[in-house]
């Protein structure tokens, strides 16, 4: 696995970095973004106060139900 960055300051930052969509899951407010270069989704989620986004793993298996918030 690549070198993954630990936090960001928002979401778009995330979708950026990744050039790709960012979703999150209804149950949870847990995000994730799929790093094409490696063929891996991310798992990211928002500390408290949504002060930043950190790095939780990366996913193995399915995604949750998801939506897209962003772009």
């Amino acid at each position: 696995m690549s070198r993954v960055i630990k936090a960001f300051d928002s979401v778009e930052a995330l979708g950026r970095r990744f050039d790709s969509e960012v979703f999150r899951d209804i149950s949870d407010g847990t995000l994730f973004v799929y790093d094409r270069m490696h063929n891996t989704w991310y798992q990211y989620r928002w500390t408290p106060g949504h002060r930043e986004i950190r790095f939780v793993e990366a996913l193995q298996g399915e995604l949750p139900i998801v939506t897209q918030i962003y772009p």
